[in-house]
This record gives structure tokens, C-alpha cells and sequence, in this order.
């Protein structure tokens, strides 16, 4: 017994830990006779730190003297213990030598520029499975520096690696990073860790096996054509709810990463995903065996499932019952169950199904007896961990700081105009004495004027919108993105109709974009995006294939470019030894007229808004912003029009004194509207500067 134990004293210790995907291989060698002398074996020697491959093979070769392979094992390589610090169990903290290996399959096909980090020498290599040439990702000869290389890389192909790195004295690292083939002309790196894993690692031999593939990605995003996707950010999250107490949602990214839309409103997020998977409880499979360990009662039609009951002498000691989340049994059925109860001797659970199982036709027949009532099943039962990826969302952040002068308030101005407030108040002013509506909106349109939230289109909704054309108060609690932005599943935003707006779940605004991933797939996630208050579609996108979408709603989107008719509108700017004075004209017309919006931009260094005057007894409006200030009249019932026309004073204060008033106020959006919410196109004519 005692020669036994020396014998086990002499074998290197060995971790014993878990295989296959998210786990590489490890070796620590004690090396230079764990006192920093040197070594030689059949002429081949080493000593101090390795510079060269030669040198770095013959220091972690067991027939050198001076090398004894202490430890083996597999880790994450995303840990410390792994590739991102190189802390792999060793002998000592000096002369020793760690060699990770296994094989990888990147997320992205191209070239990758690599980075890494180690005390003292390094070098990082991998080969194509099926290749025998080592290739050189980077080296580095001596300490500790950050070291630079490449690998040319193909996703659908696996690598078999080597990263190897040895301590002769000091501090004791290795870090290994990378940069996308996106971003190969200006690298963006990340070191290694579960947010950025660079591919699929695994510590077995891929060779010759087919491979599942993570998931990809791809988001579209379907704005109206006026608005510019490019400028939208976001960042992506995973739920880190097993990871913390309560739901906590982490970036992605390490650094607090976001991103923005391309052009055309795409984005392939398969490069910012989470891809560690987290167990989702037990799977239970089942082989035909010699005693009923379960029974089966009949189909129960009213709740349509199953009741199965196993016998608690086939789980595992300490099993977690209520952790029996999927069960394949036989061939009668392979999916998820429903804990029910358990009791000293059977757990007990549901299977709900609307097909009921076919137990005489079923190829283990010859297990299954019919015991009336029930169905005994001679079936013997094996457990394994169900994982799950992580759930996942994209969140809006806002528009991008670099659209000039960008508020969420002066956003919500450009969509949200007098036309806006007179098809809300005529929509439901025509449905006359009755009530109901008038039938000019679509489905998309109600939602959008339900500005309220309260899954109902009223007046309580017009007269909000009402409320902030004047400037009275704010569309929404603070304005922000996520109380405007609308973006909805295309096929459910082309499936609105004036019949299922209201009922639809996920039609209120967010910027949170959930979704799941699915193992093995590519994933096109479509979406379109409308604004809260958007009752004329402006800003909105459109729908397709509906033939709800009304034809006087077309028009009212596309007037701008469809009305040939134009009405001049006079504008005069005049300098007095108290106030700049901008004075609008809008003539004599026919159009009937109930409501009319000008944006008048100030220089607010230089002058501050004072008051309006105006010729009509219609309701009019001065909403004042920072910049600029929004004035008009507006007539909600119809009752009144500007056939008359009106003339509109601003009076801006001087702050400083000047020269000139060029550049000091201007009209910067104009907007008039008939009785039935036509846009009729405006020309400011400047009477004099």
C-alpha cells in the first residue's frame, strides 16, 4: 500500500473538470528545475526565458531534466484561470510553464488582428484541422509587452490551437485578445471573456463530427423615408437575472459598448452577442427497461395533457423535481413539462399536448401496458443539464449627438404639427352625433393618437395633443425616446387594423427590444417604427399590403410633394429701438384654412422672445423653446377658417446690442392645413431684409 501511495505521489495532479464546448485544455510544466537552473537533453537546452519556438518546445518536453509536467486539466478560457490572465493550477509561482490547447471555430470568417499579453515569453499558434503547419498569431521573446499579429480565419471551419506562455521570475500573465475582420483597418480589441469569445471553443476533437453553429443576428429596422436610421444608437443587453438577485440586464460589451443602425436601418448584432449558455434545469430520456418506473393516465380532453407520474427511485440522490423541465419519452413525446407535485414515492407532471399519443402504434409497445386508466411504461431514465442562451434586448439610446441642434423635444415639433391636431379632432368630430369615428385613420394612425396610453382614441387624447402644439405642456412625462419610439414586429404593424389596434400588446412606446436566440440558426428580425402623436404618418412608417390604409391619409402624407398650389406668405423683419419685429402675412385664400403653424428660429445669445400679436380671433399659439418658438392658430371644431387670412407679429428683445439682424431670427418650418387635414404647401416671400 505505502509503494502505491508514493507512486500516486509522483503523477502529476490532475483537475478533473467538465468537457466539450466552453472548456480548453491545460498542461503546467515545472520547469529549469523549479530553480531557474538550465536544461539539456540530447543536445537540446534551454534556460532563462524562451527565445525561440525550438527553445519553447524543448522547455515543456518531459524528457528534459530540468521539466516535470505537474498539472492537466480543462478550464473556461474565458476566466483567469484561462486566457484572460493565464492563472491555470500550477506547482509555484516561478519557472514554470503553462500550455493551453483544444480547438476553436471563430464567429466570423476574415482577417483578425490579435493582441496578447504575457510574463515572460508567449507564443500563439493554431493550424486547420486536417493541416499539419503550425501558423504564428503572435510571439513575443522575453517580457512582457503587448504583442501584434493576424489570423486569417474562415466561421465555417474548426482550428486546432496551441497558446502557450512561460514564467521565469516576476509577475505571471497571459492575456489574449481581438480584433473583427469588420474593424481590421482601425482594430477595436477585446480581451477574451464570456462577452467576447472570439468563436466556439471546445477541448474535443471536432475532427470528422458535424458542428451546431451559434446563432446570428440580424436586425431591420423600417423608418419612415425621412428619417435617417444611421443616426439611431443603441446598445445590446443579456439578463443577468441567474447571475444577481432580481432582473439585472449587463451590456455586452465590457466597455459599455453601443453602436448605431447602418443606413438602411440594418444591423447584424451577431458580433455583440452573449453566447454562454446558463442550465434551464433537467432533461429527462428514456430507454425501454424491465420495470414500470412510470405511468401515464389518461388523456384528460378538458385541459388537454397528460399526467405522468416517475418513480423517485429513478432520479439521482438530492434531485430537484421541480428542475425537470423537458422529458423525451419513448417516441410518444419529446418537449417541455409542467412540474405538478411529488409525494414520498412518485413526481408527478404534466404533458400538454393537443394530439393524444398513438401507445399501440409506438415502437416500444412492448413496454407500454394498457392498465385501464393508466398506461404502465417499462422505462428506464437518464438526466441531463437542459442550457439555454441568455435572454437578450436592444435598446435605443437616442438619436446621435452629431445631428445638429438634436433635441427630443424639437424631434417630437417636427412630427407632432398643426396637421397632426386637426386629423385627430376631425377623425373623431366626424363621427358624428352618434360618436365612433370618422374612418380617415388607419389602424397605425389610432395607435399613435392614443398619445394617452389608455388603449382608447378620444378627446382626452386630441386635447393633450392640442395642449402641446400650444406649448402647455409635454406630449409625454419628459419627452424622452422611450415614450416616443414605437417599433412593432413588421408583421404585426402591417396587421393593424381600426379593428385589433387597441387590443395589440406591444404596440405601447419602448426603446427595449427583446428577443431570444435559437441554436443553429440565422436569425432576420424585421421590425417597423412609428412615433407617439404621429397621427398623419409624417414620421411614421408606412404599412403594407393593408388595404385599410385609407387614400386621404396617402394624400395627407405626401401633399408636400403632391399640391401644386401654393400660398405665399409675406415675411417682413424690422428693427426698432426696443424689439426685432418678424412679421408673417398669410393672404386672402379659398382653401378654408383651420390651422396654421410657423417655426420661428432666434439667436438666443443675442435676443429673447417677447410676445405675439395677431389679426384673428381664431385660437392661437406662441410655444416657446430654447431656440426657436412655435406660433399659430388652429380652429379644432372647423368652425372658424383663415380665408380672411392673418397677419402674426413676433416680438423678439434685444440681449446685446448689434448691427445687423441677419442671422438673428428665421422661419424654419411652415405648415398650413384645410378642414380635412390637407397640407397646403407654403412659400415665405421676404419682403425686405
Amino acid at each position: 500500500m505505502k509503494n502505491l501511495l508514493y507512486i500516486l505521489l509522483l503523477l502529476p495532479t490532475l483537475v478533473f473538470g467538465q468537457s466539450g464546448e466552453g472548456y480548453i485544455n491545460y498542461k503546467s510544466y515545472k520547469t529549469h528545475y523549479g530553480n531557474g537552473s538550465s536544461s539539456t537533453y540530447n543536445g537540446v537546452s534551454y534556460g532563462g526565458g524562451a527565445d525561440s519556438t525550438a527553445e519553447f518546445d524543448a522547455m515543456v518536453d518531459t524528457n528534459q531534466p530540468g521539466t516535470t509536467l505537474t498539472h492537466s486539466g480543462e478550464v473556461s478560457p474565458y476566466g483567469t484561470t484561462g486566457l484572460y490572465g493565464g492563472a491555470a493550477p500550477r506547482w509555484g509561482g516561478d519557472y514554470y510553464a503553462t500550455v493551453y490547447s483544444g480547438w476553436f471555430k471563430p464567429n466570423k470568417s476574415g482577417t483578425y488582428n490579435i493582441k496578447t499579453y504575457a510574463d515572460d515569453s508567449s507564443e500563439t499558434r493554431y493550424r486547420e484541422v486536417g493541416t499539419t503547419t503550425w501558423q504564428t498569431m503572435t510571439y513575443q521573446w522575453g517580457c512582457c509587452s503587448y504583442v501584434y499579429g493576424t489570423a486569417t480565419l474562415d466561421n465555417t471551419k474548426w482550428y486546432e490551437f496551441e497558446f502557450r506562455y512561460q514564467e521565469y521570475g516576476g509577475a505571471n500573465y497571459y492575456y489574449f485578445g481581438y480584433s473583427l475582420p469588420a474593424n481590421s483597418s482601425s482594430p477595436i480589441y477585446n480581451w477574451i471573456s464570456s462577452n467576447h469569445q472570439f468563436g466556439t471553443w471546445t477541448n474535443i476533437d471536432p475532427s470528422g463530427t458535424s458542428t451546431e453553429i451559434d446563432p446570428e443576428v440580424d436586425f431591420q429596422f423600417e423608418f419612415q423615408s425621412n428619417i435617417q436610421p444611421e443616426k439611431y444608437r443603441f446598445r445590446v443587453y443579456y439578463d443577468a437575472t441567474n447571475e444577481q438577485d432580481g432582473t439585472v440586464w449587463y451590456n455586452t460589451s465590457t466597455t459599455n459598448t453601443s453602436y448605431y443602425l447602418d443606413n438602411d436601418g440594418t444591423k447584424d448584432i451577431t458580433d455583440y452577442l452573449n453566447l454562454v449558455k446558463m442550465n434551464d434545469g433537467k432533461k429527462a430520456t428514456t430507454a425501454g427497461g424491465s420495470v414500470e418506473w412510470c405511468v401515464v393516465y389518461d388523456y384528460d380532453s378538458t385541459n388537454k395533457r397528460y399526467r405522468v407520474g416517475i418513480d423517485k427511485r429513478e432520479f439521482p440522490s438530492g434531485f430537484t423535481f421541480t428542475d425537470l423541465k423537458q422529458l423525451k419519452l419513448f417516441d410518444l413525446w419529446d418537449d417541455e413539462i409542467t412540474y405538478m407535485s411529488d409525494d414520498a414515492y412518485w413526481a408527478n407532471y404534466y404533458i400538454y399536448t393537443d394530439t393524444q399519443f398513438n401507445f399501440t402504434n409506438s415502437t416500444f409497445s412492448s413496454y407500454i401496458r394498457d392498465a385501464n386508466g393508466f398506461y404502465g411504461m417499462k422505462a428506464e431514465f437518464s438526466f441531463e443539464d437542459v442550457e439555454i442562451y441568455k435572454g437578450h434586448k436592444v435598446t435605443f439610446m437616442s438619436p446621435s449627438t452629431n445631428i445638429e441642434g438634436w433635441t427630443s423635444t424639437e424631434f417630437i415639433d417636427d412630427y407632432v404639427t398643426v396637421a397632426d391636431v386637426v386629423s385627430a379632432f376631425s377623425e373623431l368630430a366626424g363621427g358624428g352625433i352618434n360618436g365612433g369615428y370618422k374612418g380617415d385613420l388607419n389602424g397605425v394612425q389610432l395607435q399613435n393618437a392614443d398619445v394617452n396610453g389608455d388603449k382608447k382614441f378620444d378627446f382626452q387624447d386630441t386635447f393633450k395633443l392640442l395642449k402641446f402644439l400650444q406649448g402647455e405642456e409635454n406630449l409625454t412625462t419628459n419627452n424622452s425616446l422611450s415614450q416616443i419610439m414605437r417599433p412593432v414586429p413588421k408583421s404585426v404593424y402591417d396587421g393593424t387594423t381600426t379593428s385589433n389596434w387597441s387590443t395589440q400588446s406591444n404596440y405601447s412606446p419602448t426603446t427595449n427590444i427583446p428577443f431570444s436566440l435559437v441554436y443553429d440558426s440565422i436569425q432576420q428580425i424585421q421590425y417597423k417604427v412609428g412615433f407617439l402623436g404621429d397621427v398623419n404618418l409624417s414620421h411614421s412608417a408606412a404599412q403594407t399590403n393593408n388595404t385599410t390604409t385609407s387614400a386621404r391619409m396617402m394624400s395627407v402624407r405626401n401633399s408636400s410633394t403632391q399640391n401644386t398650389t401654393l400660398l405665399e406668405v409675406n415675411l417682413d423683419i424690422e428693427q426698432t429701438e426696443e424689439h426685432i419685429i418678424v412679421t408673417l402675412d398669410l393672404p386672402e385664400n379659398n382653401f378654408n384654412l383651420v390651422g396654421s403653424e410657423f417655426r420661428i428660429g432666434f439667436d438666443n445669445e443675442r435676443v429673447e422672445y417677447d410676445k405675439l400679436e395677431t389679426s384673428t380671433t381664431m385660437n392661437t399659439f406662441d410655444a416657446k423653446r430654447e431656440t426657436y418658438i412655435k406660433i399659430g392658430s388652429i380652429s379644432v371644431d372647423g368652425s372658424m377658417n383663415l380665408n380672411g387670412g392673418v397677419q402674426y407679429k413676433i416680438y423678439f428683445k434685444p440681449i446685446q446690442s448689434f448691427d445687423s439682424t441677419l442671422g438673428l431670427v428665421s422661419v424654419k418650418k411652415s405648415e398650413v392645413v384645410d378642414k380635412n387635414a390637407n397640407i397646403i404647401n407654403v412659400i415665405i416671400k421676404w419682403e425686405r431684409v
